[in-house]
């Protein structure tokens, strides 16, 4: 029998543990250089984000201040436009501050060609059946193929209709959207009228506590795993909960995360 000296050398074994030792550090290294990095885009976005807010809330004042000087068709129409103008950027502010930052920790999804209007039926069907009171009005407009992650997409959908449900008033519909016109991207918007208690919205996408000192995702309205599984998905979900437009949770997923479709 053939016998191995490496297994019983000192010094050999010693070598290993030093090389396994300056792989661990080199990983922590590149790990914290990693978050450093992944913490200074955050802060910069942010800012930038900000920055971006300040010349919108501007127009959008003069918007106003122009709406109540002239009662004149033409400018009526044009200052809608602008007003409808800001208002698509300010969405994709949220999204591009949302994306930014890092989610929370999800399994990894397994990505597969789809279609989503499946996972919007099998959804609905199964919040139907779970609260036969709550009402439900389903629209689509372009082409839902993508490559997703089925089973985590369904999770992230009935939740949100869960925490419709949950807030809602009796008799008011569900709104849920899906737009696949464009190329690259699906935006589905999940809407009801009732604005939800700011003591609620302060929680829905952010950690809670689990032990002193430390905090981990999934508790509270449970958004905040919904958050981790479209962050996974390369895309943002934000919310918003106001008078008088009510709340609104919208999600912006890239048709394929992977670059293959």
């Amino acid at each position: 029998m053939e016998h191995d000296a490496r297994a019983t050398d000192p010094d050999c074994a010693d070598a290993q543990l030093a090389e396994a030792q300056a792989a661990v550090r080199l990983w922590r290294t590149r790990a914290e250089r990693a978050e450093r990095l992944l913490r200074s885009n955050e802060l910069l976005v942010a800012g930038l984000v900000h920055d971006l807010r300040t010349p919108l809330m501007a127009i959008n004042l003069s918007a106003e201040v122009a709406t109540a000087r002239t009662q004149e068709e033409p400018v009526q129409q044009a200052i809608k436009r602008i007003r409808s103008s800001t208002q698509r950027m300010g969405r994709v502010f949220d999204h591009l501050l949302n994306l930014s930052r890092v989610g929370a920790t999800v399994e990894a999804p397994e990505f597969a060609e789809g279609d989503l209007r499946a996972v919007a039926a099998a959804v609905l069907e199964a919040t139907r059946a779970a609260h036969p009171q709550a009402r439900f009005e389903l629209s689509e407009e372009g082409d839902l193929r993508a490559r997703f992650d089925a089973a985590q997409l369904q999770h992230v959908l009935a939740s949100l209709l869960a925490t419709m449900v949950a807030h809602g008033r009796a008799g008011d519909a569900i709104r849920v959207r899906f737009d696949g016109s464009h190329r690259d991207r699906i935006w589905v918007e999940v809407a009801m009228p009732k604005v939800i208690p700011p003591e609620v919205q302060e929680t829905m996408f952010v950690p809670g506590p689990n032990r002193a000192g430390r905090e981990v995702p999934g508790v509270g309205l449970g958004l905040s795993a919904v958050d981790g599984s479209v962050h996974a998905h390369g895309g943002s979900v934000v919310g918003r909960s106001r008078a008088p437009e009510g709340t609104t949770f919208e999600l912006l997923l890239p048709r394929d995360p992977l670059g293959r479709l």
